[in-house]
């Protein structure tokens, strides 16, 4: 089953916000206390991140994923960060990380980025692993 990638403006965020949500909510949950759903839902509604869904074009009710990218301006270069990336059956939808890495190309970034999960090292294979995240609570 192929699913078609909509990047969705930030204009556009309140109509579908409720069937995102649910996604998003799982993933925030695995952030290690750094994002709460409403956190992305106003960096999503005020365009300090974007939304991108995966939908399969003759179910468009189902959202196969939902994922959140920030572009992010270190000193040196200008970075596409994957902040989230959530749905179920990646081999629907992962070819479309593709798509969103031309558009970050087109927004004058020179890498993407993310921090996951080790089980996404497994699903993004011609990505480099360049550092481990470690933390500890106060």
């Amino acid at each position: 089953m192929t699913t078609a990638l909509i990047g969705v403006p930030a204009a556009a965020i309140e109509p579908i916000w409720s069937r995102v949500a649910p996604i998003l909510q799982r993933a925030c949950a695995r952030s290690d206390g750094r994002y709460a759903v409403d956190d992305v839902h106003g960096a999503l509604a005020c365009g300090d991140m974007q939304l991108w869904i995966a939908v399969d074009p003759s179910r468009a009710d189902e959202i196969a994923v939902a994922c959140v990218t920030e572009i992010v301006n270190y000193p040196r270069e200008r970075r596409c960060g994957l902040v989230f990336c959530a749905g179920r059956h990646p081999e629907r939808w992962l070819h479309h990380l593709q798509t969103i890495g031309d558009w970050a190309r087109e927004q004058g970034c020179v890498a993407m980025e993310m921090q996951g999960r080790s089980g996404w090292a497994r699903l993004l294979g011609d990505w480099q692993k360049t550092h481990v995240l470690l933390t500890k609570r106060l």
